[in-house]
């Protein structure tokens, strides 16, 4: 299964500098990464994102990331949650969003 992180443009730049990342403030407050499927991503998108102009999208295969724990959050759902720490070079792709009309608009084939 593919899980995405969403990160600001800061974070994702930390990331590919340092080749690792603990994820945003709110996942070290947290004492985990956030991550989302596919089918929550647009959601996640809208709540926690919506103020920002652009973002970055990394897409994970679940099966390279050490720690990942599926646990209960946002509407009763089973979120992907990453207790250790997100490697640059296991990212499979990555996309950098700009706000198009007011909203983030996800190409299809980067979902696929």
């Amino acid at each position: 299964m593919i899980v995405y992180k969403i990160l600001l443009e800061k974070e994702f730049l930390t990331l590919k500098n340092q080749k690792v990342s603990y994820g945003s403030a709110v996942d070290t407050k947290d004492g985990f990464i956030h991550l989302s499927t596919a089918n929550q991503l647009k959601e996640t998108l809208e709540i926690h994102f919506s103020n920002l102009k652009s973002v970055y999208i990394l897409a994970f295969r679940s099966a390279r990331l050490d720690g990942l724990v599926w646990e209960t959050s946002r509407n009763n759902d089973l979120f992907p949650h990453l207790y250790g720490k997100i490697h640059f070079e296991n990212i499979d792709k990555k996309i950098f969003l700009k706000k198009n009309q007011g909203h983030f608009s996800i190409p299809v084939d980067f979902m696929n």
